[in-house]
């Protein structure tokens, strides 16, 4: 008898624990996360890019109700001030969509982003003081002194191969300038000798 009722007074708590459990069961909230609208991207910069550093810079941040960007810290880096700057710069311009709770824009807390500085190898152009230093040569082989464009060459960093084909090219380049000059002049010695 004392184990019947035992059990029947465990069934019943077993009962009303799973009643007080069922009843406390509810939707606690609809959450929907922050969106991006618009990431200003980081800008590389010139120091970094002339010293050919690259780096990441990995951010964590607050999206604000108003869907602004507050408190970016920076978590972790390649230890480039220059990326960790210009990171800093950037994220404090993106936009979002904020967050909303129950229909209520809120503050979203723990974002993360990695931002990668990689220098483009196949990049076309030339830095301002190649260009002037090209320039310069170019006017001195123009000019048939070849002892400053050597000069002005060697100090553009050009291997030995890469020298001596650019003086190569502009001593052809001159000798068919010179062709086409005497071709011209022999077009009308003889256009008038035929009239």
């Amino acid at each position: 008898m004392k184990l019947s009722l035992f059990i029947l007074s465990l069934f019943s708590s077993f009962l009303i624990a799973g009643h007080v459990l069922s009843s406390s069961v509810e939707l606690l909230e609809t959450v929907i996360p922050a969106k991006p609208i618009e990431r200003v991207p980081a800008k590389f910069s010139r120091r970094a890019a002339r010293n050919g550093n690259e780096g990441w810079v990995k951010l964590s941040f607050v999206v604000d109700a108003n869907g602004a960007v507050v408190d970016p810290v920076i978590e972790d880096s390649s230890g480039i001030r220059d990326f960790e700057k210009a990171s800093l710069r950037a994220i404090r311009q993106w936009q979002y969509s904020p967050a909303i709770r129950n229909g209520k824009k809120i503050e979203q807390c723990r974002n993360s982003v990695q931002m990668n500085f990689k220098l483009d190898k196949g990049t076309k152009g030339g830095r301002k003081r190649f260009v002037r230093e090209y320039k310069n040569t170019d006017e001195a082989l123009r000019a048939d002194n070849f002892v400053l464009a050597e000069q002005l060459i060697t100090q553009m960093g050009l291997s030995g191969d890469e020298r001596a084909e650019l003086i190569q090219l502009r001593k052809d380049s001159k000798r068919l300038q010179m062709e086409r000059e005497i071709l011209k002049k022999a077009s009308a010695f003889f256009a008038k000798e035929m009239k």
